[in-house]
């Protein structure tokens, strides 16, 4: 089991390094809850053609 969740914000990908200051390993949030996010962009990995299309929205 992983401690990191990769976080995409698909709409604001710039927010990447926010994310990692404010939820990042080491982070406040890390120490208080054990696990951590790392801000992803769309350039953080290769994706099949196609992906966004097959999105499905979360509750």
């Amino acid at each position: 089991m992983s401690a990191e969740a990769d976080v995409f914000a698909m709409n604001a990908e710039n927010l990447s390094d926010l994310i990692d200051g404010a939820l990042g390993e080491g982070s406040q949030f890390h120490d208080t809850y054990g696990y951590y996010a790392q801000g992803v962009d769309s350039h953080t990995a290769v994706l099949p053609a196609g992906w966004r299309d097959r999105l499905v929205r979360g509750a």
